[in-house]
This record gives structure tokens, C-alpha cells and sequence, in this order.
């Protein structure tokens, strides 16, 4: 497969973002409108326009395959990161961060673009399904993680279920699947619209993480910032192909599963943070690191795993 066109789009969007930023079109923060548009309005449609066009019971088996690898990802990152930061001396709260930001990875806003480009509307309901387990396990276990490692706070189950039941995509595949199951064909303009309004997702999240990113190296919290790098990046496909070397899937399943292997951690720890007080701003500067550690690390690893 050629690779050049699909990292041309990738790269020079984010680039284009970085620029929209540096010349003060967009400032730093006015990125959080567009990633709001994407996650509740037009990525709920592009998962609707896939599924329909690729019908679920069609790929049932990878989906389910997507899942499975989720949740081990997700579940052996955590033990070994539980394992890493029991033997460091480091405030508390600055060990919740490191946990939190190895274990919940970006699992939609960086490889939706890349698997969408690469895989068509298949790419988009696999990384929808890997993503689904991540959310549910970031809204269970990092509330855990949270208490653990924060002074006062407590579990709120019913916030938990609530967080879960908000997630738009989630609504799309229920809505999709219904209608696949029900033999109840969507009007032709409601095809339409869906994919003519979720086609912008990727543009649109891959220049909202170019107004995001900052591009200078961190001078400040090495420590932090290195392991979580080392997990997310090393350590996270090493488990991974060892995962693949035992557990069997096709060409396409071992692309997704590797990509999100490597993404860096999700945007939504460093709310997380802010909600438990552990330390919002050392969390916000890990993730945009490790980011854009894992965007470069991209190169090198996006062409030993195309199927």
C-alpha cells in the first residue's frame, strides 16, 4: 500500500493547524470548540454512515476482536505501571499522573485519521469498537485511580454510568445496528447527510491537534514525562506484538490493534486530573509530550505495520 498521500494529509494537517496558531488565526484552547463539534456531532455520523455501509454482522468477529485487545492493552499497562510507580519516590499525586496518562490512551482523535485514510469506513468502526472498552475502563478504573491516589475524593458510581451513557458514538452504533437488525433502510438524505458531515471529521480533529500541540521539548518534570513516554511508546507495542504472536487476527485487526498501541495518552486525563487534584498542569504537559514523542515515533513505526 502506498503510504506518501495518506502521511501527506496526516502531517500537513496538523501542520496547517500548528501555523493557524502560530500567526494567531487560532489560539491555544479555541482547538476544544472543534473537538467538541467532531465528538458530539460529526464523528457520531461518520461511525452512523460506517456501519451502515459496512454492515456490523458482516465484520462481527473483528469487533470483537478490537474489544479484547483493548481490554488487555488497557489492563496489562496498568499492572505494570502500578508495579513502575510503587518503586518511586515522587509526591503521590504525581504518581496518579503517571498512572493515568500510561494507562488511558488516545484511542479515537489520532488514529481514527490515520485508519480512515488507510482503511475506509472499516477503519473507523474498528477504532470505534477498540475505543469502547478504553472509555469504559477510563471511567471505572480511572475514578479508582483518582481516589487512590488523590486525599478526599470518593467514588460516584451513578457519574461513572452517566460519563458512559454520553458517549455519542456509543448512540450512533446502537442507532446503525438497530436499523441493520430491523431491515429499516435510512432515507437516502440522511445517508447523505451523514456522510457528507462526517467526512470532515478527520480534517478537522488532525487541525485541532495542530492548534493543540505545542512543538518545543519539555524542560521540567524529565522523570514523568520520560516514563510515560517509555510505556506509550516502547513498552505498549512490545505487549502488543506479544499479544498478536499468540492471539490470531487478520491483517487489517493487527493494524488497528498496533496503532493504538502506540498513541499517546488521552486528552481527557488532564480533566481527570483537574477533577481528582492531582496535578492538572504537570498531566496537560505530559500529554502534549508524549503526543508529540508519539506523532514523530509515527514515521518509523506507521510503515512496519500497514496490512
Amino acid at each position: 500500500m502506498d503510504i506518501i498521500d495518506p502521511l501527506i494529509v496526516f502531517y500537513g494537517t496538523i501542520v496547517a493547524g500548528s501555523i493557524a496558531r502560530k500567526v494567531k488565526i487560532f489560539d491555544h484552547g479555541e482547538d476544544e470548540i472543534l473537538i467538541k463539534f467532531v465528538f458530539y456531532i460529526t464523528y457520531p455520523l461518520l461511525v452512523f454512515h460506517s456501519i451502515i455501509s459496512v454492515p456490523l454482522e458482516e465484520i462481527l468477529s473483528s469487533t470483537i476482536n478490537m474489544m479484547i485487545a483493548s481490554l488487555y492493552t488497557h489492563l496489562i499497562i496498568l499492572i505494570i505501571i502500578f508495579i513502575v510507580v510503587h518503586f518511586l519516590r515522587i509526591p503521590k499525586k504525581e504518581k496518579g499522573v503517571i498512572v493515568l496518562t500510561s494507562t488511558f490512551l488516545n484511542a479515537i482523535f489520532l488514529p481514527l485519521p490515520l485508519s480512515l485514510l488507510i482503511l475506509g469506513d472499516l477503519g473507523v468502526i474498528l477504532v470505534t469498537f477498540y475505543a469502547i472498552p478504553a472509555l469504559i475502563l477510563f471511567n471505572f478504573l480511572g475514578v479508582i485511580i483518582g481516589v487512590i491516589y488523590s486525599d478526599d475524593q470518593k467514588i460516584d458510581i451513578k457519574s461513572m454510568f452517566k460519563s458512559f451513557g454520553k458517549f455519542p458514538p456509543l448512540w450512533a452504533i446502537i442507532i446503525a445496528s438497530s436499523a441493520l437488525i430491523l431491515g429499516v433502510k435510512p432515507p437516502d438524505s440522511v445517508i447523505l447527510f451523514s456522510k457528507n458531515l462526517g467526512s470532515i471529521t478527520v480534517p478537522i480533529i488532525l487541525f485541532a491537534i495542530g492548534i493543540k500541540l505545542k512543538l518545543d521539548f519539555p524542560k521540567t518534570h524529565i522523570l514523568a514525562i520520560t516514563i510515560v513516554s517509555l510505556i506509550r511508546i516502547i513498552i505498549s507495542p512490545i505487549i502488543v506484538f506479544g499479544f498478536l504472536s499468540v492471539y490470531q487476527v487478520n491483517s487489517t485487526e493487527r493494524f488497528i490493534i498496533l496503532l493504538e498501541s502506540i498513541m499517546p495518552p488521552a486528552v481527557a486525563n488532564a480533566a481527570f486530573a483537574s477533577v481528582f487534584k492531582l496535578d492538572d498542569k504537570l498531566t496537560a504537559k505530559v500529554v502534549s509530550s508524549v503526543t508529540l514523542f508519539s506523532i514523530l515515533a509515527l514515521l518509523l513505526f506507521l510503515p512496519l505495520i500497514l496490512p
